[in-house]
């Protein structure tokens, strides 16, 4: 249990964030949330992010699928 002192500063245990889906909206707040004094977690149903707005290109054979496809994972550690 978290005590509430004078002046909105928190004392006791780390805030605990959690971000339900690593959509580009997850990702952002995660980004935003990286380095503050909170414990982040997200989670997310299929364990990739997929960068849809470039997924024709690879329909097209322009790009190679790993290019829009990645593990949120490898953009926190």
């Amino acid at each position: 249990m978290a005590a509430f002192i004078r002046g909105g500063v928190r004392a006791g245990p780390r805030a605990r964030v959690v971000i339900v889906g690593a959509g580009f909206g997850g990702l952002e707040c995660a980004r935003k949330l990286n380095g503050a004094a909170a414990d982040v977690l997200l989670l997310d149903q299929s364990g990739y992010h997929l960068f849809t707005p470039l997924l024709y290109q690879v329909a097209t054979a322009l790009l190679n699928p790993s290019v829009i496809v990645y593990p949120p994972r490898a953009l926190f550690r």
